[in-house]
């Protein structure tokens, strides 16, 4: 394959995309597919950008200028010349402006755009108009789950076609080796907890903060481990909540990690308390270590294993807490979910899926453009 495909973000850090994007880089080889990683919104190489680095991947950082960046365009406008790039695969809204821009530019030039998340855009008049708009310029629209799909034909009616669904996948086989805590081999009653997330509004770990600080005061036996980050502000607003309610021998807060792998075998139960999601990675990743997933109902989490995930609702203020006390005292009663939800992930979400899927539409879309020149 001669195609050579720039990802295009604004952050190549920590999260679902970069994660996404780190697996792609790890998973093929160069030998199938020239790819390299353009990440604007960073000023030093960390988290993924630097695990790409590290693979030997070709990875750029820039920190754009407030606003439209002209230097930005320009700078993009050199590396797609020079180094012959075919295919521009935008991830999520923002890097659509440049995207469009370069397209001109490069009349040649196939776009193809994965829409990860929805939170960023669908609820802006003005960011809605500009994803349509932009649509008719790109060969495809991708979105990572069949609710981020129904949303984009709801909210964004006159786009270009409707969107194909590849879903995120992981690699089953190095996630289902971590054995080091079973759900069903604790001694004891003992809730371990763990939590892989950024520290921000939309994932929303106060919710499950507040839950911890309700099996405290009820004297439940918990530890809850957390990976992940976010700005000065919100991680300090965590610490200070932890302090302030004595949580302290009770949450352990891990930051970024590379390899999420280190903190997922701390806990035999995985919970996210998100807002909003696409289709997330780190349940997927939960699911095939065959922990025990207790998700927010949110329609992202309804639909990746209708029968492989326990909900609880962000509405009923104690509802995560009751669900807990639950699962502490009828462990066994709970056993099924987990094969359940390892069986999803090796029927439907395996990377080497969706990998396959990205390679024969990067493909697909080579060949159409070929012919229409």
């Amino acid at each position: 394959m001669n195609t050579k495909v720039l990802h295009l973000v604004e952050y190549l850090y920590q999260g679902g995309i970069e994660r996404f994007l780190a697996e792609i880089g790890r998973i093929i080889p160069e030998a199938q597919l020239k790819q390299k990683f353009f990440a604007y919104e960073m000023d030093e190489f960390s988290g993924a950008a630097n695990e790409l680095k590290k693979l030997g991947k070709d990875v750029q950082i820039y920190k754009k200028e407030h606003g439209y960046d002209a230097k930005l365009l320009s700078k993009l406008h050199r590396l797609i010349a020079n180094e012959r790039i075919t295919i521009l695969h935008t991830h999520d809204f923002g890097p659509m402006e440049y995207a469009v821009a370069l397209k001109i530019l490069n009349p040649r030039l196939v776009l193809i755009h994965t829409q990860h998340t929805l939170h960023h855009f669908v609820t802006n008049r003005k960011y809605v108009l500009f994803f349509q708009l932009a649509s008719y310029f790109y060969q495809h629209i991708i979105s990572v789950s069949e609710h981020v799909k129904d949303v984009l034909v709801k909210k964004c009616w006159g786009m270009k076609g409707i969107p194909v669904v590849i879903h995120n996948g992981v690699d089953a086989k190095r996630y289902c080796e971590l054995k080091e805590i079973a759900f069903t081999d604790i001694e004891g009653p003992k809730l371990r907890l763990v939590c892989i997330s950024r520290i921000s509004r939309e994932k929303n770990l106060e919710h499950i903060l507040l839950a911890c600080k309700k099996l405290k005061e009820s004297n439940v036996d918990f530890h809850l481990h957390h990976a992940g980050t976010g700005t000065q502000k919100e991680v300090e607003s965590v610490l200070n909540f932890i302090n302030d309610n004595q949580l302290d021998k009770h949450i352990t807060l891990h930051g970024y990690q590379e390899d999420v792998r280190e903190v997922l075998r701390l806990g035999d139960i995985f919970v996210s308390s998100s807002l909003t999601e696409g289709h997330p990675i780190a349940v997927l990743e939960a699911m095939a270590s065959q922990k025990l997933c207790l998700c927010s109902d949110i329609p992202a989490h309804q639909k990746i294993s209708n029968e492989g995930i326990i909900l609880f609702s962000l509405e009923e203020k104690n509802a995560l807490f009751n669900r807990l006390l639950e699962i502490k005292d009828r462990k066994m009663d709970y056993k099924s979910k987990i094969a359940i939800a390892s069986n999803d992930i090796k029927e439907k979400y395996t990377l080497q899926q969706m990998i396959t899927r990205y390679l024969d539409l990067y493909n697909f879309s080579t060949r159409q453009s070929s012919f229409a020149v």
